[in-house]
């Protein structure tokens, strides 16, 4: 079967692409032709006006009435955004089949939407795209979701696009939901008769070893056996994260972790600039405790079942890490700073057996989902 990915933009975001890749991968090995629709980023800069001495003189000197148009330049990108645009492009070409959304139907069999947050208008504005609007009027396509995660306990959706997308998902031949919240209120917001599943995050579909394969040629050792090292990892840093991490590191007798130390000649760039998506999860590999308010932090530690503690990030939607942990009995991972905080939380232990146990029985039935919406291909069917 030849299928096409839809997802959020990928972009300067290590979740977000190893999401996708993980989906794509699993895909794939149920036998299918998988590739990703080249979304657009809707938060790519613009160019912006410029002024400059001369122009602001010129405007001086002519008549009233006359005006000088203002010239457009390029906006200036940060160093840190052109390595990872840089580590991007060379991950895309080795790891992904991209191809752009106008291409059409052609001879599609089906489309996935998902994973992570990408029925969140706020993150992705084009809303009506996410439930295949451009896909509306396609026969013999099957539409399935995947994952999907509005990333709130509440949507975010204007009434007209509730009335719109409600339409759009009655299309689709299966629905599953990232958050157990979502259950309840995607059939409300829709006023949708089914029951969606609850599924996985796509990285949680695959094992250890196979996010291993991605940086262990660069470093065989797989980083481990250098000390009691803790990786920090904020989406959103500031003073009171960098307090706790302190206060970890003093109370743990840690030293942090950095990506740049490991696999620095494997990125191509010097020690210090934005580390790739291999190095990132390699960081998580060979950390002895992870410190993190990143939701797909806070998975890769589950996976490779390393002490965690989670920052609580409101802005990018509570409800998700409430339901992840709370799928593993890890509730208590989850802090608020307000509310204060233990250093000594990364160090207490986790019933690793159980979490795994759960781990497993979760990805028996994520998988189960996509098998019954999109049948593997058997060996002997002449692809």
């Amino acid at each position: 079967m030849k299928i096409a990915i839809f997802t959020l933009p990928l972009h300067c975001n290590y979740g977000g692409i190893l999401q996708a890749y993980a989906l794509q991968a699993v895909l794939q090995r149920m036998g299918h032709r998988v590739f990703l629709y080249d979304t657009p980023f809707a938060g790519e800069r613009k160019p912006v006006k410029a002024a400059s001495p001369w122009r602001t003189l010129l405007r001086l000197l002519l008549p009233p009435g006359r005006e000088v148009l203002p010239r457009r330049v390029k906006p200036r990108i940060p160093k840190r955004e052109l390595h990872c645009r840089r580590h991007l492009a060379r991950f895309f070409g080795e790891h992904f089949f991209l191809r752009p959304l106008c291409g059409g139907k052609e001879d599609l069999e089906a489309v996935v939407v998902g994973s992570d947050q990408v029925w969140r208008p706020l993150y992705f504005p084009a809303i009506e795209l996410a439930f295949l609007s451009f896909a509306e009027e396609w026969q013999n396509v099957r539409r399935v979701a995947y994952a999907c995660s509005f990333g709130t306990d509440r949507p975010e959706y204007s009434a007209g696009q509730i009335e719109r997308c409600g339409r759009l998902v009655e299309r689709f031949d299966g629905v599953s939901v990232r958050e157990a919240s979502m259950v309840p209120i995607i059939r409300d917001t829709f006023r949708w008769n089914c029951r969606p599943a609850l599924v996985l995050d796509p990285t949680l579909l695959l094992e250890p070893d196979d996010y291993r394969r991605l940086y262990r040629p660069y470093s065989p050792d797989g980083g481990h056996g250098r000390g009691n090292r803790l990786f920090c990892y904020f989406l959103d840093p500031n003073e009171t994260k960098e307090g706790i991490k302190q206060q970890v590191l003093k109370k743990m007798h840690q030293t942090e972790l950095k990506q740049a130390d490991l696999s620095p000649a494997a990125d191509g760039l010097e020690a210090g600039d934005y580390a790739s998506p291999e190095s990132w999860l390699h960081a998580f590999d060979a950390a002895d405790a992870v410190l993190t308010d990143s939701f797909h932090g806070c998975v890769f530690s589950i996976l490779f079942n390393k002490p965690f503690v989670v920052v609580g990030n409101a802005e990018r939607g509570m409800a998700r890490f409430r339901s992840l942990l709370g799928l593993f009995g890890l509730e208590s991972r989850l802090v608020d700073p307000a509310q204060g905080f233990d250093p000594e939380l990364p160090a207490q232990p986790i019933d690793w057996a159980a979490v795994n146990g759960k781990l497993r029985t979760m990805r028996g039935e994520s998988l189960a989902f996509l098998k019954r919406h999109l049948p593997p291909v058997s060996s002997d069917s002449g692809r």
